[in-house]
């Protein structure tokens, strides 16, 4: 009788350490919110093309401070690059100046000097500093842009890439979710976007890093309803693009290009030429767009550099 005492009171044991360690282990994921707005300019006396080109890049940015001084920088994201990027304030008068001076961050290091042939830099400074977030300073290391391209992505703020691997041989260490994950600021590689469509206040979309939604928002987003799907191959490694097994209009169906990159820094869903000649053709679209000027039809230059890059993804 002792015997079955004691194991009754082991096992009751077990489960309440069990559930503590479960409790204590849903209480130890760590994620970070950054409320984020997207910079859009439309107006009424805006021609098509412009509206077209404004719209064409989808730049929403985080605020993040940065240095001993706290100096706060927007960062436009970006999935298909990777390093995170600071411009400099101290650049040449042909380059656009940055919010950030390095050189009055007591907390600033240069790590080493790097030069680019591709991409939106073609100098830039392998360095670390503190970003201020949630009330901690973390050293995270960075690029500081001293030259860029003509028609670079890299405004007077800088930019955060979330790309999988890097490119033009920029540093690992320079990885902004990397950063964070070493520094035990976040559980996990994992990020997404939160669009609330119920609020008109910019300040209510999320970009969410460390966190399945699931365990973020438990009420708001249920673990059943959570679909997965392998990544492709991009230009070399493994990206943000997924093969279609079979895309149509109506019984067309077109064959020649399957995959998809996700762009959340493109404002449209693109599409290949044979995509518009075979909509442009069809009856009900000429009926019930093309005839009732629902539709415009523009051409605009995109400066963008994967029109330039070696693995032109946009190209067509």
């Amino acid at each position: 009788m002792l015997f079955y005492i004691y194991l009754y009171i082991l096992i009751i044991f077990l489960n309440i350490i069990l559930s503590k360690f479960f409790y204590s282990k849903e209480k130890l994921i760590k994620y970070l919110e950054f409320p984020f707005e997207r910079n859009l300019t439309l107006n009424e006396t805006m021609n098509q093309s412009l509206i077209f080109k404004n719209l064409f890049y989808n730049q929403i940015y985080i605020n993040l401070k940065v240095g001993s001084n706290k100096k706060e920088i927007p960062f436009n994201i970006y999935l298909q690059q990777f390093p995170i990027i600071i411009q400099s304030a101290n650049v040449d008068n042909n380059q656009v100046k940055g919010l950030y001076n390095e050189s009055i961050s007591e907390t600033y290091e240069l790590i080493k000097n790097d030069y680019f042939v591709g991409g939106d830099m073609r100098i830039g400074i392998l360095s670390k500093d503190n970003f201020h977030i949630n009330n901690n300073d973390i050293p995270i290391n960075f690029y500081l842009s001293k030259e860029n391209i003509y028609n670079s992505h890299i405004t007077e703020g800088g930019k955060i890439g979330f790309k999988l691997y890097p490119s033009y041989l920029q540093s690992k260490e320079a990885s902004f979710i990397h950063n964070l994950k070493n520094n035990n600021i976040i559980s996990s590689y994992i990020f997404f976007f939160e669009y609330n469509s119920y609020e008109k206040d910019d300040n209510k979309d999320k970009l969410i890093i460390g966190a399945y939604p699931h365990l973020y928002n438990k009420k708001h987003y249920n673990e059943i309803y959570y679909v997965k799907d392998k990544a492709n191959q991009g230009f070399s490694e493994i990206d943000w693009v997924f093969d279609f097994d079979k895309i149509k209009i109506g019984k067309d169906v077109i064959k020649k290009e399957k995959k998809a990159y996700f762009y959340n820094e493109v404002g449209f869903i693109i599409a290949p030429k044979i995509f518009f000649e075979i909509l442009n053709n069809l009856p009900s679209w000429q009926k019930y767009f093309l005839n009732n000027s629902k539709c415009h039809i523009t051409k605009f230059i995109i400066d963008d550099v994967e029109i330039k890059d070696v693995q032109q993804k946009l190209k067509g």
